[in-house]
């Protein structure tokens, strides 16, 4: 059995790729953006570092990537290990069939080899704890060295500092730390801000440069610079072997400084040029450039691109963030965020509905050897014309499966032709165990290898509309089913997806005589969220006419089924929901509806 590195292994690839394509597509467009409107570049590149943290586990339908992973497994070809024919309209994404007998397989000697995925999986993680231990190592030793270096700030640069903070308006006080270090100006600190000054800038006078350049990493404390310092230094912890990740950071760090100067000139009102000036003072007072505490917070380099920008005065400056940085912000996460797939397999309408096929009268297989009736309550025979299911392992409906099963078996009650057809799809199928195939055990026990995670929902089916090599040796096909349960640790709401579902109200009411001819639908509802298809079967006089043009429909909150339908009056109708061959009433979980009748008379005119 695999280990639960090969799944972590898997999200990993699926985010890497994704991460990827994000970086080169709202990289580019950041880049054109930043040449006149930085802040809308800043937006993009924040996209792009919250797309670092957001596994690929969730699906939205607004995300990009859960539309391009539903249309690639939707697209995904038929797995069959044997030639077989496949019929259209069917809705599974895998099947494992073959029509021919296959033996058990010999034993052969069991080679323990590590598997790729933990491989990846661990070589990840020391690269994140050996960076992440010398960012924190690195942190750990400016701390002690401004702890070392540290005056007093006197009452001018307080009330300097103070002064400003008013008028940028700052909402949380920020902290002064004055250094006989030439580090800064800069930001450090993530729930308590603290502004670093060198001893060199203020230690003479307070002029108006000095308000600028103070000004300037006041602005990113008011912006919530220092967090996303902070998520940068994460990020590139996280994802510490990709180069594109480590561009990324550079570009939302020289971004946001370009922000920062336009907020500076126009919040403050000054001139661009002496603003460029002040920064250009500071960089000699300091002599050198030191690097900040933070990667991406404070101290940044005067380069002459970022005095060229200051000085274009063709472009807006903005004291904030303008509305529609937000708006880019927020669409640009609901875009590329989700990167789970979609489930977009369409329901599988019920061809029954409108090509009146009967009724038939024996009931779905059952998973024990208790009689069974059939829809209309008359008693069913002992001895089916098809194979019956016995027993499987694990059991239908089971909450509590040892997630170490590497098996999945189910035993009929006659011998078999010796063919298989394991059918379904989705997040929900287990896994093939790699390099291995179903077999039967003997004439009545087929056998699935299967690779199981803890706390998760499985289904397989057995048989389906276009698959059904599961036959006795008459070869008559089982009719289609399939065993369902959950591992250890599932969630309440997992288990629940176990569960059969159950009619809770029908309109109008199942055995009514005296309905209103006039009605115009007929609504059944459920007592949990149904998957979106069903199986309204019947046929005959006795079945009521559906209505042109208007299709059967389901209600918001998925439980209410509704059916428009053209009644007579005094007649008596009689349909099917489920039957033995068509059982797309199921949950959202593919728990099929057991059959049953649905009879009403309609009043006298």
């Amino acid at each position: 059995m695999s280990l639960p590195f090969e799944s972590i292994g898997s999200l990993i690839w699926t985010q890497l790729w994704q991460v990827t394509l994000v970086v080169v597509l709202i990289g580019g467009l950041a880049l054109w953006l930043g040449r006149r409107r930085p802040h809308l570049a800043y937006v993009l590149w924040l996209v792009v570092l919250l797309k670092c943290f957001t596994p690929p586990v969730w699906s939205s339908p607004t995300g990009v990537f859960s539309w391009l992973g539903a249309d690639a497994v939707s697209a995904a070809p038929v797995v069959v290990a044997e030639p077989d024919t496949v019929e259209p309209g069917d809705n599974a994404a895998a099947v494992v069939t073959t029509a021919e007998p296959v033996e058990a397989p010999a034993a052969e000697p069991v080679v323990r080899r590590l598997p790729t995925g933990v491989v990846l999986v661990a070589v990840w993680i020391c690269g994140a704890v050996a960076l992440g231990g010398i960012l924190i190592g690195r942190w750990i030793s400016y701390t002690v060295l401004l702890r070392g270096t540290r005056i007093p700030t006197g009452a001018l640069v307080t009330g300097l500092v103070t002064d400003l903070s008013r008028r940028l308006g700052l909402r949380r006080p920020v902290e002064v730390i004055v250094t006989t270090q030439p580090f800064g100006p800069a930001v450090c600190g993530l729930w308590r801000p603290t502004l670093i000054l060198p001893q060199v800038l203020v230690g003479e006078r307070l002029d108006g440069q000095v308000e600028r350049v103070i000004a300037h990493e006041l602005i990113h404390v008011r912006r919530g610079d220092h967090v996303v310092g902070a998520l940068q230094v994460a990020a590139q912890a996280l994802w510490w072997f990709h180069p594109l990740i480590w561009w990324a950071n550079i570009r939302l760090s020289r971004e946001r400084e370009y922000c920062c100067d336009e907020e500076v000139v126009a919040s403050l009102h000054c001139d661009p040029g002496k603003y460029a000036q002040s920064l250009l003072d500071v960089l000699k007072l300091r002599r050198q450039a030191q690097p900040a505490l933070l990667p991406g917070v404070g101290a940044s380099l005067v380069t002459e691109k970022r005095l060229e920008k200051i000085m274009d005065t063709r472009r807006t400056f903005y004291r904030r963030m303008p509305w529609l940085g937000w708006a880019v912000l927020v669409v640009g996460v609901l875009v590329v965020a989700p990167g789970a797939a979609l489930n977009l397999a369409p329901p599988n309408t019920e061809t029954a509905l409108e090509t009146q096929t009967p009724i038939p009268s024996e009931t779905p297989p059952a998973v024990n050897t208790v009689p069974v009736t059939d829809p209309f309550g008359e008693p069913a025979r002992q001895r089916t014309s098809y194979p019956v299911i016995v027993s499987t392992s694990p059991a239908v409906g089971a909450t509590d499966v040892d997630p170490a099963t590497s098996e999945i078996t189910v035993t009929f009650d006659r011998d078999m032709a010796g063919g298989f057809s394991w059918t379904g799809g989705g997040q929900y199928y287990p896994p093939v165990a790699e390099g291995k195939r179903p077999y039967w055990k003997d004439k009545r026990t087929c056998v699935l290898p299967v690779t199981l995670k803890r706390a998760w929902y499985y289904r397989v089916g057995i048989n389906s509309k276009s698959f059904r090599n599961f036959r006795g040796a008459d070869g008559v096909p089982t009719p289609p089913t399939a065993v369902y349960f959950t591992t250890k640790g599932a969630s309440d709401k997992l288990k629940a997806m176990v569960k059969k579902p159950k009619i809770v109200s029908m309109v109008p009411a199942n055995g009514a005589t005296d309905v209103d001819p006039g009605i115009k639908e007929l609504r059944v509802t459920f007592n949990v969220p149904m998957g979106g298809g069903f199986s309204w079967t019947g046929g005959g006089e006795h079945y009521p006419p559906g209505v042109p043009d208007k299709r059967v429909r389901w209600s918001a909150d998925g439980k209410t089924c509704i059916r428009p339908v053209a009644l007579q009056p005094g007649h008596d109708y009689r349909l099917g929901l489920n039957s033995l061959s068509h059982k797309n009433f199921q949950s959202a979980g593919g728990v099929p509806l057991d059959p049953i009748v649905y009879r009403f008379r309609t009043k006298d005119e």
